[in-house]
């Protein structure tokens, strides 16, 4: 039996346990840096658990991921073969600082190398005129074609004219022979000149007459109709051909463009063969009376010329008599102009010339 003096002892039971330490604990206090030293003390000790752990593996075969493997590229052939090509990467110990990348092909295997087919190259039927000239070209072609054409009677080079005594060689032009060091050929291409085919024999015995030339001899060639066209040098530094197989050859290539069109007008394209000063004229027309020089213009082509070149006329009709006359009394205008310049006329029937 418990007395008034004695105190009362609590009760010790497990749901008041914590409501009877709550006020006898509450003194109790824990610095911070115990804590702080606490927190560090156990990131120290992961990371030491962490850095003991064995190493991931690498990414590449080998040696813990210090080399690279090999990598291969695959091609499919023409029989569904595959072949690989490797390529090894060097370490960086050889690598160079600067690197150009390389191209590289891969041979199909088990074939041969296929050469490329050549173009072919036609011959033309006829060497000289048509489809143009062969690929190599011959300068002893011409004379096998067509032979000049044989000196008419009395066509000897004219006397007292720069040309006497001269060391040069001679050409002839359809019956007309001259020397000198300079020729300028004037070729009428107006469209009366397809008649009888009169401008592909006049191209020929071009040809022939050229042929004749030498490196040392220099000439020009004048087409013309209405208007004159000259023919070009593809060197911009002379004005004239030379007498060689190469510019011989330039020729051959821009005869191919000339054709016959247009009307006939002489007077222009005398003038301006006589502004290369040539020691020969060879004028080529097939001109009728309609088309006739004026004397006026006779003889202001006299006046330019001063007798230093010989004018050659040659004439092409048909038939055996001019449509311009036998001669100068009876009115040929060409035979005028060649008196006139020291030169010779002469009438070329184009049924006789060679291939018709």
């Amino acid at each position: 039996m418990t007395t008034a003096s004695e105190p009362a002892k609590p009760q010790l039971r497990s749901s008041g346990l914590i409501d009877w330490l709550g006020p006898h604990l509450r003194w109790i206090t824990v610095p911070s840096w115990v804590l702080s030293l606490i927190i560090h003390a156990i990131f120290i000790t992961i990371l030491i658990v962490v850095s003991q752990m064995p190493s991931c593996r690498g990414d590449f075969g080998g040696d813990g991921g210090e080399s690279f493997r090999k990598v291969g590229i695959r091609q499919r052939g023409e029989q569904n073969k595959a072949s690989e090509v490797e390529a090894e990467q060097p370490s960086e110990e050889q690598l160079p600082t600067i690197s150009s990348p390389v191209v590289t092909t891969s041979a199909i295997p088990d074939q041969p190398p296929i050469p490329l087919p050549l173009p072919a190259i036609q011959s033309p039927s006829m060497p000289l005129l048509g489809a143009g000239p062969p690929p190599q070209f011959d300068a002893t072609q011409f004379s096998s074609v067509i032979q000049p054409s044989q000196i008419v009677s009395g066509g000897a080079p004219p006397s007292g004219g720069p040309n006497d005594g001269s060391d040069t060689n001679a050409t002839s032009f359809l019956g007309v022979s001259d020397r000198g060091r300079s020729f300028v050929y004037i070729i009428d291409r107006s469209s009366s000149m397809e008649d009888d085919g009169r401008l592909r024999a006049a191209k020929m015995e071009l040809l022939s007459s050229l042929q004749q030339l030498d490196e040392s001899q220099q000439f020009q060639i004048i087409f013309y109709n209405a208007k004159f066209t000259v023919l070009q040098p593809r060197s911009d530094k002379f004005n004239l051909f030379f007498g060689t197989d190469a510019q011989r050859l330039q020729v051959v290539e821009q005869l191919r463009e000339i054709r016959p069109e247009g009307g006939t007008l002489h007077f222009p394209a005398v003038m301006r063969a006589l502004k290369f000063r040539p020691d020969v004229i060879f004028l080529l027309t097939d001109g009728d009376p309609t088309s006739a020089l004026t004397p006026s213009e006779q003889e202001e082509i006299r006046i330019e010329n001063g007798g230093g070149t010989h004018i050659h006329c040659i004439e092409f009709g048909k038939g055996s008599v001019s449509v311009n006359g036998r001669s100068a009394k009876e009115g040929n205008f060409l035979d005028k102009l060649a008196q006139k310049n020291g030169g010779q006329y002469v009438y070329r029937d184009v049924t006789d010339i060679a291939g018709f």
